[in-house]
């Protein structure tokens, strides 16, 4: 998947963990697509202590181009976009599986 969150609207996505999208879910790995990204633009992957809705934060994670992020995609890895504030931020995401349950 390739997403684009808008400055415009200042495009987020509220904290999370990927395996909501479906239990199959065990590993995401997101490449991001932004040179020259600096703290100023925000845009942040806002990374959580486990478990669901948890407030401590772990780490916010600049989406600089051709960074790859890798994290379990289960509640051991809550984590939100945080709102882009001057630019709009692009990042491919892929989530991997286990062949079994998928079928």
């Amino acid at each position: 998947m390739v997403a684009c969150y808008s400055a415009e609207t200042r495009g987020q996505y509220f904290q999370h963990v990927d395996s909501g999208g479906g239990a199959q879910r065990l590993l995401t790995v997101i490449l991001y697509l932004n040179p020259g990204w600096t703290v100023a633009d925000g845009g942040f992957n806002r990374m959580y202590h486990e478990g669901w809705f948890n407030t401590q934060v772990k780490e916010d994670i600049l989406p600089i181009a051709n960074r790859l992020l890798v994290f379990w995609a289960n509640e051991d890895c809550p984590h939100e976009v945080t709102a882009q504030l001057k630019r709009d931020r692009y990042a491919m995401t892929v989530w991997y599986a286990h062949g079994p349950l998928l079928l």
